[in-house]
Parts: C-alpha cells; sequence; structure tokens
C-alpha cells in the first residue's frame, strides 16, 4: 500500500469512520461530552458568555471538515469506504466476524479510492 492510502486508512476509514461507529455502538461521544462538560464549566464561571454556543458547534465543524477532507483525498469510493468503517466499528459488538470483514473492504476500497483520485484538492 503507498503512503497516502496508509494515511487514508488510519486517519479517516479507522480514525474517524471505525472509531466514530465504535463511539456510537457504546452510545458514548468523547469529543461531544468534553464539550459539554467545557460549556457547563464557561456557563458556572460567566453565565452571560456565548462563548458556550461556540463549543457546541466546534465538533459538528470538525465532523463536517472530516468528511470533506476523506471527499477530497478519496472521493466517492473513500466516502464508501469511510461509511464501511463506520458500520463496522458500529456492527463490532454484534457480529465481529462481519466487522472485521467490513474493515477490510473499508481498507481495499480507501487503497482503491486513493490511488484512482489524482486531483486532490487539500492533499
Amino acid at each position: 500500500m503507498s503512503d497516502r492510502a496508509e494515511i487514508f486508512f488510519e486517519d479517516f476509514v479507522v480514525g474517524l469512520g471505525f472509531f466514530s461507529g465504535l463511539w456510537y455502538a457504546i452510545k458514548l461521544n468523547p469529543l461531544a461530552e468534553m464539550f459539554k462538560a467545557l460549556t457547563e464549566m464557561i456557563k458556572i464561571l460567566n453565565p452571560e458568555s456565548k462563548l458556550g454556543l461556540l463549543l457546541l458547534l466546534i465538533p459538528t465543524l470538525i465532523l463536517v471538515l472530516s468528511i470533506l477532507a476523506a471527499y477530497s483525498m478519496g472521493g466517492e469510493w473513500g466516502l464508501i469506504a469511510v461509511i464501511c468503517g463506520f458500520l463496522a466499528g458500529g456492527l463490532i459488538f454484534v457480529t465481529d466476524g462481519f466487522s472485521i470483514f467490513l474493515l477490510f473492504v473499508g481498507m481495499v476500497l480507501g487503497a482503491f479510492a486513493v490511488s484512482s483520485k489524482r486531483d486532490n484538492i487539500l492533499f
């Protein structure tokens, strides 16, 4: 696998897809929980501050930018690879064999997506 395909697999298929699916299966989002705690601390320290609203929007902004970066690096096939990773993480507690298969499919699709997309905008 090329360096770009490895980066795509590690960062997007596993990082964005698989771990997001895993957090969804556990029903926990560590990033959102961290920003929620920071928002509560800001409300306690300064109830009139509008910074708490900004902290609620940051996780959504991070997700949107991550999806755009995955699309920029892998195109439509890259997004399908990330979705395979998400499904693999979401189904890991239900059917682990199928989850490993989906993660492998995401890896293959991600390598194909990166190698077939040469006109990358961001990377």
